[in-house]
């Protein structure tokens, strides 16, 4: 079960939560209403909060929509897990709204709520985009609201590029056997992709030889 949440109009509600679904529940926690009805969820039963909130164009069922999609299935695990992150913060906030009342204004003040954190904020950006352009194949609607909608400007320097002593200092003070660095070794000596370092293990020590296919990732 999700946490207390409010609509756009600031109403409170709590939702059931599922990898497939997300139904709001009415009255207030623990009383008999609400109960019965996560009852009902729990066992695939559909009550009448739930069915108003999954119906098709519902931002929730939006979203159920889109995991079925081959362009999304397709997606590598990584990366799958990075997109179900974001949309699913997406749409515990916004899951009970309409696609087609989806406009420019609410992207924009969902875009301003985490303009603090402007890789964030586009990464929320393109997952909603993702979302319409699958509203319009659906027919859900006949618009993308967000299109060329403009990203958050992220002022950075850069990551500092390490030098020599950059190296030493950490292993001097990181000795041979300890984890980081062992993580230092792999990142700079074998030339593999992140993706790559990360699944590496014993597994893939073949006499004395490392060998690991390399992941694309989409």
């Amino acid at each position: 079960m999700l946490p207390r949440v409010e609509d756009r109009h600031g109403k409170p509600c709590w939702y059931y939560r599922h990898p497939d679904i997300q139904i709001a529940l009415p009255g207030l926690p623990w009383t008999p209403e609400f109960m019965a009805a996560c009852e009902k969820v729990a066992k695939g039963e559909k009550n009448e909060v739930g069915k108003a909130l999954t119906m098709q164009d519902s931002i929730s069922a939006l979203v159920v929509s889109f995991y079925k999609t081959s362009d999304s299935k397709g997606l590598s695990d990584s990366t799958k897990t990075t997109y179900r992150g974001i949309i699913e913060r997406f749409r515990a906030d916004h899951g009970h709204g309409l696609v087609k009342e989806t406009q420019r204004d609410h992207v924009q003040k969902i875009v301003a709520k985490n303009s603090e954190t402007p890789a964030a904020a586009n990464n929320m950006l393109r997952m909603i985009d993702l979302l319409m352009r699958h509203a319009v194949e659906l027919s859900w609607r006949g618009d993308e609201p967000i299109q060329g909608f403009r990203k958050v400007r992220n002022k950075t320097d850069g990551f500092l590029t390490w030098e020599e002593e950059h190296i030493a200092a950490f292993e001097a003070h990181h000795k041979p056997g300890i984890r980081a660095r062992l993580a230092l070794c792999l990142l700079l000596y074998l030339g593999q992709r992140r993706s790559g370092r990360a699944r590496m293990g014993r597994q893939h020590l073949r006499i004395g030889v490392l060998s690991i296919t390399q992941q694309k990732t989409v």
